[in-house]
């Protein structure tokens, strides 16, 4: 089996984690075989936004699925790059995909980026990463 890397938005573990989206949860379930990257802002962000029951169940799964977080700064010229293509918060995950050498980004809510293709990763929601990659 191929074995990618990925970074998952956090909605992706807010939905998964609380089993408010199906593909997402079972997203979650099936990362063997995957490489998966969490960069330090989206750890924090799931901190903002998850109660404590789901973050114990967030520290489980990363050490379960051996999910990597990231600590690394992103320079700014990789920000600058995606910027000019993308709002600001957007331009960050984006540069931190093209750092880390991310195969896909998974996301519910990146729907907007349907005409950005970059040449460096994809970008999918749970369903089609799961459609793809996983339920072969």
């Amino acid at each position: 089996m191929l074995t990618l890397t990925i970074v998952l938005d956090s909605n992706e573990y807010i939905f998964g984690l609380s089993e408010q989206l199906k593909p997402s949860t079972s997203l979650l379930k099936n990362l063997s075989g995957c490489i998966i990257k969490l960069p330090r802002f989206i750890l924090d962000e799931l901190h903002d936004n998850l109660e404590e029951i789901l973050l114990k169940k967030l520290y489980r799964l990363i050490n379960n699925a051996k999910i990597e977080i990231i600590e690394e700064q992103i320079p700014a010229f990789l920000i600058e790059k995606y910027q000019k293509q993308l709002p600001a918060e957007d331009a960050v995950i984006a540069g931190y995909c093209e750092l880390l050498k991310v195969d896909v980004l998974i996301s519910e809510n990146r729907h907007f980026l349907v005409d950005f293709h970059p040449k460096a990763f994809k970008i999918l929601d749970a369903q089609n990463f799961l459609n793809i990659y996983m339920e072969k």
